[in-house]
């Protein structure tokens, strides 16, 4: 067995992982393989327009970008040893990825491997989650394994957070789809300090929760670009949260409209290059 992929095996772990979401699609990463490591680069200039002056909608996109990656990679059957900023000089030099052969691969990685390519985001209301909430439960312990919290938010707080954080209507009144309002579980990923690496790793504990979610037939809508952390905070803090700095929210529910379709994703092409 070869102890390093080729880069057959990059491009095809990188074309299931381009389908990750990101702040408004932008995309903001770079991949690169050097013939035995994978190098994670941050791209900035793809976030041209958008608001993010301090570069945390970038950092949890790629995070999320990263999570995907190592998802794919263990879907294949190879291990990764994950060196996050290995240079501090080079500030766009997010994470180096030592790929080894693995002889297992467990039962829940094979479950969010097949989830890279069923997940869809579900910007409209979603149905409570209903007897599939039993899944629920393990996600905040996914959480913890980044360094991260997840807080559900109870039905008064997911509807204080609602306006600031553009969340479907959650009152009694019709939505402006014409129907019932949103049901969902909403949940909050939080961190301890806002450096980059709690941004980074916020986007893996939110890639793993969409793919877990997806794993278990729950449809999933993050948003990660929020005007008013402070209120997010608030009510985060009033359910048992202890962590300061929101980082995303995500619905979390059964669908309840016909599974949308793929948007726009760069190709492998254009996001892997090989040196």
């Amino acid at each position: 067995m070869k102890k390093t992929p080729d880069f057959e095996v990059v491009r095809e772990a990188l074309s299931l992982a381009r389908r990750a979401p990101s702040v408004w699609n932008r995309q903001p990463w770079q991949w690169r393989f050097d013939g035995e490591n994978l190098h994670l680069y941050s791209d900035r200039e793809r976030m041209s327009g958008v608001r993010d002056p301090d570069g945390r909608l970038a950092m949890v996109s790629c995070g999320i970008a990263l999570h995907h990656c190592i998802v794919a990679l263990r879907g294949l059957g190879w291990a990764t040893e994950v060196v996050r900023f290995p240079k501090p000089a080079d500030e766009t030099l997010l994470a180096t990825l030592v790929i080894r052969p693995s002889l297992v691969t467990s039962a829940v990685d094979l479950s969010m491997f097949f989830a890279l390519d069923k997940r869809r985001t579900e910007n409209r209301p979603l149905a409570a989650p209903g007897a599939a909430a039993q899944h629920l439960r393990q996600l905040p312990h996914e959480a913890v394994h980044n360094g991260t919290t997840l807080t559900y938010l109870d039905d008064a707080g997911a509807r204080v957070i609602a306006p600031s954080a553009r969340l479907p209507i959650r009152t009694e009144r019709l939505s402006p789809w014409g129907l019932d309002p949103d049901h969902s579980a909403v949940a909050v990923i939080s961190t301890q300090s806002d450096t980059p690496a709690d941004q980074l790793a916020a986007g893996e504990t939110l890639s793993a929760v969409l793919l877990l979610a997806t794993a278990h037939e729950l449809a999933t809508s993050p948003v990660v670009d929020i005007p008013e952390r402070d209120v997010v905070r608030d009510e985060a803090t009033r359910c048992g949260n202890r962590a300061q700095y929101p980082q995303a929210i995500v619905r979390i529910g059964l669908r309840r409209f016909p599974i949308p379709p793929r948007t726009h994703r760069r190709t492998t092409h254009d996001v892997l290059q090989a040196r």
